[in-house]
């Protein structure tokens, strides 16, 4: 564990210190972002999310929507910029329209949400989105930004049980508070181009934030549970389909390759 007798002002600069020497892979393109907390940290924090998350949450057991999602996600996942985690695309047997990841590479998606698309296009879309959330660290950098200086430098320097507990508490919070508006944007950024990369069609994202939109405005919960602050998702869906053509996206990729409509009857 950290030495209690260090004072808080030496914490800081040690912490500052790592923070000039750390650097990672979180985006396309060879995008680079300070994290302090290791790939290790950050996998241990993801075990103990998820066996939480298990325990307060009911999941699906049917082979047949399991294996279909997680081969999806974890086609998306092959060609993302983390490739070597080891990923997990879990289903909430819940009606809530929604989907969220943790830190070390664990998705879930909820049967209300899966009950709302219509290919594997759209379902490639909210995978990849929640894929790119992990890639980015965006849970990692909250999590960092919620902890105290000295908890993190113990989390940092030690590696310590109470440490990592306290980063688990932080995380579970935050998934519960949402994304910024910056993050969701980098999300859906990625997440079109690891989709056309995988072979799905990116406009099945840009379907999937034209449902939201008729979700929003009927005034029922939706995906992330976006706040007033985030962008609407009629915005989202403008400017996804406006990268794909920029980007050349649209080539002519499937919407529906393995048919969508096997998970359907079974939801």
């Amino acid at each position: 564990m950290f030495p209690n007798k260090i004072a808080g002002k030496t914490v800081v600069g040690l912490v500052l210190t790592f923070w000039v020497l750390s650097c990672a892979t979180t985006g396309p393109g060879g995008k680079k972002s300070v994290i302090l907390i290791s790939e290790s940290d950050e996998l241990s924090i993801g075990q103990k999310m998820d066996a939480q998350i298990r325990t307060e949450k009911p999941i699906v057991t049917d082979r047949t929507i399991n294996d279909y999602v997680n081969r999806t996600g974890q086609k998306i996942a092959r060609l993302s910029d983390r490739p070597n985690l080891q990923w997990h695309y879990t289903v909430v047997d819940a009606k809530d329209v929604n989907a969220f990841a943790v830190p070390g590479g664990y998705v879930y998606v909820y049967t209300g949400l899966l009950r709302q698309l219509d290919s594997q296009a759209q379902l490639a879309g909210v995978l990849a989105h929640e894929t790119s959330h992990v890639v980015e660290r965006h849970s990692v950098k909250q999590i960092q930004e919620g902890m105290g200086a000295q908890v993190l430098a113990s989390l940092i320097f030690g590696g310590s049980g109470q440490a990592t507990q306290a980063a688990v508490g932080v995380g579970l919070a935050l998934v519960q508070r949402g994304y910024s508006r910056k993050m969701e944007e980098e999300a859906d950024y990625d997440g079109v181009i690891y989709m056309a990369r995988a072979g799905y069609n990116p406009e099945g994202m840009a379907q999937v934030m034209d449902k939201l939109a008729k979700l929003s405005s009927s005034g029922e919960g939706f995906w992330e549970n976006l706040a007033s602050d985030h962008p609407p998702a009629a915005k989202r869906a403008e400017a996804v389909r406006a990268q794909i053509k920029s980007q050349g996206l649209d080539a002519n990729l499937p919407y529906d390759p393995e048919p969508y409509r096997t998970v359907r009857s079974r939801l």
